[in-house]
């Protein structure tokens, strides 16, 4: 379920526009999740955006600025731990 505000989605999900929640890989992929640790570990995201057509469709800022796409699942998982 999508909600649109003058031409740009403020929810996608369960998860909204300025939801934040720190990253942890082995809370939200497993702790025998085989990949290296992302650049964002263990760092507060804050949801800025969305991007409905790809696959990766959460738009995250970590607290330094840099961005990057992160699945919905992932996201809905990581804000309901917290």
């Amino acid at each position: 379920m999508t909600v649109r505000v003058r031409n740009q989605i403020d929810r996608l999900g369960s998860v909204s526009l300025g939801a934040k929640f720190v990253f942890r890989t082995a809370e939200i992929l497993g702790s025998d999740h085989p990949s290296r640790r992302p650049p964002y570990e263990g760092k507060m995201l804050t949801v800025v955006g969305f991007k409905p057509r790809y696959v990766n469709n959460v738009v995250v800022c970590d607290e330094d600025g840099n961005e990057s796409l992160m699945p919905l699942g992932m996201v809905e998982k990581a804000l309901s731990l917290k």
